[in-house]
């Protein structure tokens, strides 16, 4: 079963580009989507939502000059929960999105 997800927001911080060991290129960042909705006495709240994503491939070089800290994105991609064990022996979890497609707004 194949889960997508698609999120409207601001990059939270500029592209980070690194290379994994089989040569394939990644670029991490993180989208900040905010919803604004009135409560019951009219009063006016933000939810903002933060999320980390992930591009791959040779694509992310060439994103690399307009993913800035900022810039107004689309991103559609598959949702995933990633877990570890962190240096004081917990268990730690977060979803973050594997990106397919990047629109800009």
């Amino acid at each position: 079963m194949y889960n997508k997800l698609c999120i409207i927001g601001h990059l939270v911080k500029d592209i980070q580009i690194s290379t994994l060991p089989s040569g394939s290129i990644v670029g991490n960042s993180s989208i900040a989507s905010t919803h604004t909705y009135k409560t019951q006495t009219g009063d006016k709240k933000d939810e903002t939502c933060f999320l980390e994503f992930c591009l791959f491939g040779k694509r992310v070089s060439k994103l690399e000059q307009y993913l800035k800290k900022g810039t107004r994105v689309i991103l559609e991609g598959r949702l995933v929960h990633e877990t570890w064990t962190s240096s004081d022996a917990t268990k730690r979890s977060k979803h973050s999105l594997n990106v397919d497609d990047i629109k800009f707004v």
